[in-house]
């Protein structure tokens, strides 16, 4: 079975990093932080209790990158494009939700995506709403300077937020701390 480690070599072997040395992520290597707040409605503060779900502006980081493990590739590239955002809750804790696009639709044929959506389909069915808004305010310099490294982990969660029995959200966790190991 692959290692985060072995994982995260790989990554960087195929970007032409050296192992075990690096200045950047080995993926969404390209990005830029951003300050906001967040702000829940009254709809899913009643649905759920998780602190940054309760209604109150809740600080967060914002994080928009490209991909890939090239921190040079051109915008215009085709590549996936990330939004990273970690809730800054005010007893110090954090959680943290991540998105990403992808250029290429994941599948090949009309086929292949009704077992996409046969495979994807759960029993469980949840009410769609609206859990808030996030406003940017400004660019963040601070983040990831003198030596600060930030992490965005969706396996990082907080009271009232459970997480999926996935078994890559599980080996995120373990392929980021190599990561950060790698450029720290």
């Amino acid at each position: 079975m692959l290692t985060p480690a072995e994982a995260i070599a790989e990554i960087n072997r195929a970007y032409g990093q050296s192992v075990g040395s690096g200045t950047h992520r080995s993926l969404h290597a390209k990005g830029r932080f951003y300050a906001g707040t967040f702000t829940a409605t009254p709809e899913a503060a009643a649905l759920c209790r998780a602190g940054h779900l309760r209604g109150d502006p809740v600080p967060v980081w914002v994080r928009w990158s490209n991909g890939g493990g090239d921190p040079e590739i051109p915008d215009k590239g085709p590549d996936v494009r990330g939004m990273a955002v970690s809730f800054r809750l005010p007893d110090g804790t954090a959680t943290d939700l991540l998105g990403q696009t992808a250029p290429r639709f994941p599948v090949r044929s009309p086929e292949a995506f009704v077992a996409m959506v046969r495979a994807a389909r759960s029993p469980a069915r949840l009410p769609l709403f609206h859990a808030g808004t996030i406003e940017v305010v400004s660019r963040d310099p601070e983040r990831e300077q003198n030596g600060e490294v930030v992490v965005f982990d969706p396996a990082r969660v907080v009271d009232g937020v459970e997480l999926l029995d996935d078994p890559i959200l599980r080996f995120r966790p373990g392929a980021y701390s190599a990561s950060v190991d790698r450029r720290t």
